[in-house]
């Protein structure tokens, strides 16, 4: 996810955010301080199944972990 811009979701999509099978880990960029946290409490939120999250400041660095994570669940 790219926090560059601002947005929400409603509380249905919130509780059903990578529900997917296939969704191994979510990297989260965020540019200030508001997005990290209202990822960090949408993080916190019950949901449906555990999240393997982490927030970035840098893009490269976010995708960089995302492939080491996909290489580690393949392994």
């Amino acid at each position: 996810m790219n926090k560059k811009y601002s947005y929400t979701y409603d509380f249905y999509a919130q509780r059903n955010l990578a529900t997917l099978k296939e969704t191994v880990a979510m990297a989260v960029v965020a540019y200030n301080k508001m997005a990290s946290m209202s990822t960090e409490i949408l993080d916190k939120l019950p949901m449906k199944s555990e999240w393997h999250l982490k927030i970035f400041s840098d893009r490269e660095k976010a995708l960089k972990w995302l492939r080491h994570e996909q290489e580690a669940h393949e392994n």
